[in-house]
C-alpha cells in the first residue's frame, strides 16, 4: 500500500523570504558601478569615488537605508537619492550639474557620486539590504545558491529563493510518488517489497 504524505516543513519563527537577487559592484580603478541581477550585469554607470585624501573604503557592505534627499552637515551639501552603505559613506547624486563632468574619475569626499538619472534608477530598484561590494576590480564571485536540506545540499537557482540564517526544508523537484521521495531523501527505497 502506498501512502502519499504532503511534505513542506519550515521550522522557524522568523523566516525571512527575500526575492532580491540584486548586487552592486563599485570598482575604484575603473570608476564604474555594476548592477547585477542573479549574477548577470543589467546596468552600468560612471561614478566618482573618493580622492586620495578621502578614499572610498573597499569592502563588502549592505544598503542601510534610502532618502530622497539628505543634507551632509560635515560637507554642507545636499545629496539627492542618498543610499548609505557604510555609516557616512553612500551613493548619491548632487544638486546642480557641474559635478557631472568629473564622473569617471575620483572627485568625492569618500562617497560614490552618480548622475541624477543613475541615482534615481538605483534608488527605485534597490531594496534595503542589497549587497554592495566596493573593490579595485570587477570580479564577482560565483553565485551562492546552496540550501541545506537535512544535512545535504542541493543547488537551487538563486532567483527562486533566498533564505538568511534559517533552516529550510525544500524540494528541488516534485516527486511523482512517495517512494521517489524516500529513496532520494534517505538513499533507500522505502515501501518496496511490502
Amino acid at each position: 500500500m502506498k501512502v502519499l504524505i504532503p511534505l513542506l516543513l519550515v521550522f522557524s519563527a522568523n523566516l525571512v523570504f527575500s526575492y532580491n537577487t540584486y548586487e552592486v559592484y563599485i570598482t575604484l580603478n575603473e570608476q564604474r558601478l555594476y548592477l547585477l541581477d542573479d549574477g548577470e550585469v543589467i546596468y552600468k554607470a560612471n561614478i566618482s569615488s573618493g580622492t586620495d585624501g578621502y578614499p572610498t573604503p573597499p569592502g563588502r557592505y549592505h544598503l542601510e537605508g534610502k532618502e530622497k534627499s539628505h543634507f551632509s552637515s560635515k560637507f554642507e551639501v545636499m545629496m539627492l537619492y542618498w543610499m548609505p552603505f557604510s555609516g557616512g559613506y553612500g551613493m548619491h547624486a548632487l544638486e546642480g550639474r557641474s559635478y557631472l563632468k568629473r564622473l569617471g574619475s575620483p572627485a568625492s569626499h569618500g562617497c560614490v557620486r552618480l548622475s541624477h538619472a543613475d541615482a534615481a534608477f538605483l534608488y527605485s530598484k534597490l531594496p534595503i539590504g542589497t549587497p554592495i561590494i566596493v573593490s579595485n576590480i570587477f570580479n564577482p564571485p560565483p553565485p551562492e545558491n546552496i540550501i541545506v536540506y537535512f544535512g545535504r545540499s542541493w543547488d537551487i537557482p538563486k532567483n527562486q529563493l533566498f533564505i538568511q540564517n534559517q533552516i529550510l526544508f525544500a524540494f528541488q523537484k516534485p516527486f511523482s510518488h512517495i517512494d521517489e521521495f524516500w529513496y532520494d531523501f534517505w538513499g533507500w527505497n522505502y515501501g518496496q517489497g511490502s
